[in-house]
């Protein structure tokens, strides 16, 4: 069995440039007999011709397609009775995809999300997730430098580009090695040294930009020395889950624990905020965690004279999560907003003042060429299993190996077992 597989084009929004299958993994698909249909698209960032010298159909809708590999969620009107593997954003119930969920329901479709093909230990085999921290670090300097510009103060930070605006990631790197030489001293004009990043997760968000970090050749310090670190620097931090939590009743730490019993633990991460001058947010947040960053605490301290925090940079983008001050997501066509905690509200842009919050939900987006050639290598393997499997068959009976199982939230217009408890929010 051979289904043909439909690539389709991205609406999401204007800046979503990324495909799931790229024209090298097209080709590799057609010479194991699995048919490729692309849907026609003009912002792409591979061109129709490169699919059709790989042996693709380029078509106006997928009607005859059965596997859809895209990347964003589908337009509900394009949903039919097929097997779309995409990143629904249903698994925590959100509420702004649920009617997203009932069409693959009521249209009898397939849904398996590549953020749940996974091993053993959870680590999921395809992501974005260092291109989402690259291209957030980057741009998160940019809008430091943007703030600065506001203040009337121009200096090194006021050459960072946005990600949008390289090439790839070469250009950009490139670019950063550049500015490296300018800012090695970590003396910046305004900006209170020392010049403190701190990124919270160490996931593949967090080491991307990490290596952002690096390229500008910043030093990196433990958490428990950032109140020590005095003087000129440039400097970068990793905060792990022991570092932002501790249990109420003794102050301790056990991960397996904070995982199975939140509501055990606090946050004890505000000791750190007013040394940093940006925070990189990337760790996954749900309700019953503790906030990283709480209105309350951005009121009471912002005003005092050691508080440096100017950037925000919310890569997880989770409105009113781990940082309360994430009050929507954003796209690269106005990608920031600022809080001003004096007066308690938002302006919808950069501003002197006040807490810059950069939060684009679509980050790799920004890298479209070098995060669609990884993410869809990546895919391959499992979507030459999926092309190849007979899903007229009960879930018990799927012959789909246990990382992809794993992955099907709804099965011919039925939820799965594991994901039963989505009924509720529907």
């Amino acid at each position: 069995m051979m289904h043909v597989v439909g690539v389709p084009r991205e609406y999401k929004n204007l800046f979503e440039r990324r495909t799931a299958v790229i024209p090298a993994v097209t080709a590799q698909l057609i010479q194991q007999g699995i048919p490729v249909y692309v849907q026609r698209s003009d912002k792409r960032v591979f061109d129709e011709q490169a699919y059709i010298d790989a042996g693709a159909r380029i078509v106006e809708d997928l009607n005859d397609a059965e596997v859809i590999a895209g990347v964003k969620e589908p337009p509900l009107s394009a949903i039919g009775r097929k097997v779309y593997m995409v990143f629904s954003h249903t698994i925590k119930g959100q509420a702004y995809n649920m009617p997203l969920l009932q069409r693959f329901l009521d249209r009898g479709a397939t849904l398996i999300d590549y953020e749940l093909i996974t091993d053993k230990q959870g680590n999921r085999l395809v992501a974005f997730g260092r291109f989402a921290g690259i291209a957030g670090m980057n741009d998160a300097l940019w809008a430091l430098g943007q703030k600065l510009e506001a203040r009337g103060v121009k200096g090194p930070l006021s050459r960072f580009r946005p990600t949008t605006t390289h090439r790839d990631l070469v250009d950009l790197f490139a670019h950063l090695k550049r500015l490296s030489r300018q800012i090695a001293d970590g003396n910046i004009p305004g900006i209170d040294t020392p010049f403190i990043v701190g990124i919270s997760g160490y996931g593949r968000v967090g080491k991307g930009s990490e290596e952002v970090m690096r390229a500008l050749g910043a030093r990196q310090i433990r958490p428990e020395d950032v109140s020590q670190v005095t003087g000129p620097g440039w400097f970068y931090t990793m905060f792990e889950e022991q570092h932002m939590f501790r249990r109420r009743s003794d102050n301790g730490f056990d991960l397996q624990e904070y995982y199975a019993h939140p509501e055990l633990y606090h946050s004890v991460f505000e000791q750190y905020l007013p040394k940093l001058t940006i925070l990189m947010n990337s760790i996954y947040w749900e309700p019953k965690y503790p906030r990283l960053v709480t209105r309350d605490f951005i009121r009471q301290t912002f005003g005092d004279k050691d508080f440096k925090l100017q950037v925000i940079g919310d890569t997880s983008c989770d409105p009113k999560g781990a940082c309360e001050l994430t009050t929507h997501c954003t796209g690269p066509g106005n990608p920031a907003y600022t809080y001003l905690p004096d007066q308690d509200i938002i302006a919808n842009s950069i501003v002197a003042d006040g807490i810059t919050i950069f939060a684009v939900e679509n980050l790799p987006a920004e890298a479209a060429i070098d995060s669609s050639t990884a993410f869809s290598t990546k895919l391959l393997p499992y979507l030459v299993k999926v092309a190849t499997t007979d899903f007229d068959k009960s879930f018990d009976k799927l012959s789909l190996p246990p990382e992809l199982k794993r992955a099907v939230i709804v099965l011919n217009g039925g939820l799965t077992p594991k994901f039963q408890y989505l009924t509720k929010f529907l």
